[in-house]
């Protein structure tokens, strides 16, 4: 199993500053981990883990371009060497969650570090922390920055209301009052006593620091102004940016109205920093990170936005391998096209926290299960919740769907039941246990039967197809974790068989007919994911609270594979029929990762492209048991083996195969050059295709050359003036020249009065047009 795609954090919301930048990187902060770009070419070159909670800090150090600080909410403060991803200086429990930290332009080993009120210095080479001042007692100190031309000046923004000055070599110290809690306070990169100070209501204002006085004061910034700051490249230039829309406002301190509104087509700002003279890093609140350029007024890179907060549930869309639905904290479910790692549709509407997520049997719905005891349904083709049930008053954790019903969703909550409901709110069955339910799976061989997961660590079986009074009580009640059971899936090949997940650190196969199970154990925490391959019958894969995943081979109890990518829990685990050797898996870290089964069954696709039999053979009693050898034994791979007719080209049916085995990243040009080269039809549009055939590069530009002529003919030419209607002609006479249509060329040259260049081409056509073409040039002029 290997890692063969991640889609990386969202930048997260709750800390700000996120950013930070030295030595020709720059860094972003997720939940859990710091992502650190190349600025040339935005090229992810790391990402250091290492906190256990919250990021709540990042600095990069002037004075070694190597060297970044962290703080999280595991009161940890570390100083990592970014060449090698390594920790040089870490100081733990150091009591104090840090908000805001800024590395002293005078000490290459000191750091200013804000908490709550607090100023505090900490020398991470003796590990030692200094209280400087507390500046605030009513609030928190809400804004930090220190002066680049009075190295040793700082300027402290509280939320009671007052910016501090101070200075560090001598201890001097002011302060400005004023009306509202400040939100930033920022110097001028160009000036030694000017101060830019945002306050809460939208007022900013110019202060100079010497005389304490308010220079300017510009228009209020309506919207929600959620950061500001100086353009290192205009002088008297600053941004300010609101967390309604995704439009930069640029202004001078010469003029109270902004200059200019600079839009950048995202959503919301979480902040704006700078990297260079006219190159901002841009956080939105849909997670996405962007670089723009103020000077030319452009976005010149983006990340796809991700979740912001813990992934809890991911699923691929029923009827198509290439859609993954994921479930998040941050109360939304985005839908992701695995092929390129985009996010196709960001759908709101729900509310609290989403811990789960499921597909209608057709695909066309998505039911989601919040914090606050509801399903949410989505029509996914509209991207709105098209029907709320309130099932619960309490979370409810899981929600599915009956694949044989469509009609029927049961969900699991914290109040001890599970609900069955139909898609139209009303309740079906209501499955009434101890204590809280927090799994919940339909069988896959039996119409009504499912199992459910509790806090007393049992699984009950109930059968909900017969009348109420026969589902009062479960059919059978397996025992056997020592803790809760958290999540449960049902064998999709092999009936009667359950796997379950436990906080006891152990996932169990269960034989629900007698009740006796196979203990999986190595995991060192609570058990969480769980996902039963849809091909090989013997093989399950499982996620878990310390970060790994594992795959097992569940007829010794064995575990196959351990991978370690992730770096907080594991919850969701996803794989489709279709592409069962690709993984989906989903985190507390707020990452997606894509894995590849081909390393652990590569005997499989070998011998699917020598053309060796890979079907497991089903008994005379109905579907295989776990005895079997690796081979497969789904609905998909009979499929597969029924496209590989004798007569296919070879280059289908490797596509076939590499599409059913592998993640199709990249493989829709090969495949379709490939079917070309074997003399089959051009697929695709233009638009979406990056690698044509010249074939089909010849065909769409003798299609743009045609429709540049019809841009000038008779019906439209009364919308083109004189010169725009030659420029679009020399355009198609272009074109024509590089398609090799030559006469057409120079009729067009000869059209527009180009008539030497006309006459130069006209040999390559025959003697006789250019002979022609010659005698009525020579008519023209007489």
């Amino acid at each position: 199993m290997r890692q063969v795609c991640i889609v990386p954090s969202g930048v997260q919301q709750w800390s700000k500053p996120v950013f930070a930048a030295g030595g020709g990187r720059f860094a972003y902060v997720s939940t859990l981990a710091i992502y650190i770009y190349r600025l040339r070419g935005f090229v992810l070159e790391k990402i250091l883990v290492g906190h256990d909670k919250l990021l709540t800090a990042i600095a990069w150090s002037p004075h070694d371009p190597r060297l970044l600080a962290s703080a999280s909410s595991d009161h940890t403060l570390k100083i990592w060497n970014i060449e090698t991803a390594t920790v040089v200086s870490e100081l733990s429990h150091c009591g104090f969650s840090t908000d805001i930290m800024r590395w002293t332009l005078t000490d290459a080993y000191t750091l200013l570090l804000t908490n709550h009120g607090m100023l505090k210095t900490w020398d991470w080479k003796l590990n030692k922390i200094k209280l400087v001042k507390e500046y605030s007692r009513d609030g928190g100190i809400s804004s930090l920055d220190i002066s680049t031309r009075q190295r040793t000046k700082v300027a402290i923004g509280t939320e009671d209301c007052f910016v501090h000055i101070l200075t560090l070599s001598n201890n001097k110290h002011s302060k400005i009052q004023t009306q509202q809690p400040v939100t930033e306070a920022a110097w001028d990169p160009r000036s030694e006593n000017y101060l830019l100070i945002a306050q809460k209501d939208g007022k900013i204002s110019l202060y100079d620091v010497e005389t304490l006085k308010e220079m300017s004061v510009f228009s209020r910034h309506s919207g929600g102004l959620r950061a500001l700051a100086w353009v290192p490249e205009i002088p008297g230039g600053f941004v300010t940016v609101s967390e309604r829309n995704g439009v930069i406002r640029l202004w001078n301190v010469s003029q109270a109205a902004p200059v200019e509104l600079m839009k950048t087509g995202k959503d919301g700002f979480h902040e704006i920093y700078f990297v260079s003279g006219d190159v901002a890093l841009c956080a939105f609140k849909d997670g996405m990170v962007a670089v723009y350029n103020v000077t030319r007024r452009q976005v010149e890179w983006s990340t796809e936005g991700g979740h912001t907060e813990t992934i809890f549930d991911c699923a691929f869309k029923t009827d198509d391998p290439n859609i993954l639905a994921t479930a998040s904290f941050d109360s939304t479910v985005r839908l992701w096209d695995i092929r390129n790692s985009t996010c196709v549709s960001k759908m709101l509407g729900a509310s609290g926290v989403l811990y789960s997520c499921c597909w209608s049997p057709d695909g066309k719905h998505l039911a989601t299960s919040s914090s606050e005891g509801k399903i949410f349904i989505y029509d996914v083709d509209k991207g709105i919740v098209v029907r709320t049930i309130q099932t619960n008053k309490g979370p409810v954790y899981r929600v599915v769907w009956n694949a044989r019903d469509p009609n029927l969703l049961a969900c699991a909550s914290a109040e001890g039941t599970c609900v069955v409901v139909r898609t139209n709110g009303q309740v079906h069955r209501t499955l009434r246990h101890t204590g809280p339910v927090f799994g919940v799976a339909w069988s896959t061989f039996e119409a009504g039967v499912l199992a459910t997961a509790t806090q007393d660590g049992s699984i009950n079986i109930w059968n909900v197809a017969g009348s109420a009074e026969l589902a009062l009580k479960p059919t059978a009640v397996l025992t056997g974790h020592a803790a809760k059971t958290f999540n449960v899936v049902w064998s999709p090949l092999l009936p009667n068989m359950l796997l379950s997940s436990s906080d006891d650190r152990t996932a169990r196969v269960w034989n629900t007919q007698t009740g006796e199970a196979t203990v999986l154990s190595g995991h060192t925490s609570n058990v969480r994911g769980l996902l039963w391959h849809s091909e090989i019958s013997f093989c399950v894969i499982t996620g878990s609270w310390d970060s790994t995943i594992r795959v097992w081979d569940v007829r010794t109890g064995e575990c196959m594979k351990v991978v370690t990518d992730h770096h907080a829990d594991v919850y969701g685990i996803a794989s489709h029929p279709k592409r069962p050797f690709v993984v989906a898996t989903a985190s507390r870290d707020t990452t997606i990762r894509m894995w590849s089964l081909d390393k652990t069954f590569n005997k499989l696709r070998i011998r699917a492209l020598t053309g060796v039999d890979v079907l497991a053979k089903s008994s005379e009693d109905g579907p295989p048991s776990l005895a079997v050898v690796t081979k497969m034994n789904g609905a998909a791979s009979k499929a597969l083996m029924g496209q590989m007719a004798p007569d296919a080209h070879l280059s289908t049916k490797m596509q076939h195969i590499f599409d059913f085995f592998s993640l199709p990243a990249g493989t829709f040009e090969l495949w379709r050059l490939a079917a070309i080269l074997a003399g089959q039809p051009s697929r695709g549009k233009s638009s979406v295709i990056k690698v044509p055939h010249k074939d089909e590069a010849m065909m769409w530009l003798n299609s743009k050359a045609v429709e540049l002529e019809l841009q000038v003919s008779s019906t439209q030419r009364q919308f083109l003036g004189a010169g725009k209607k030659e420029e679009v002609l020399q355009q198609a006479a272009l074109m024509h020249l590089q398609l090799g249509n030559l006469e057409r060329y120079c009729e067009l040259m000869r059209d527009l009065g180009h008539w030497e260049r006309a006459i130069a081409v006209a040999p390559a056509v025959s003697l006789e047009f250019w002979t022609k073409l010659a005698k009525a040039y020579a008519q023209e002029m007489v």
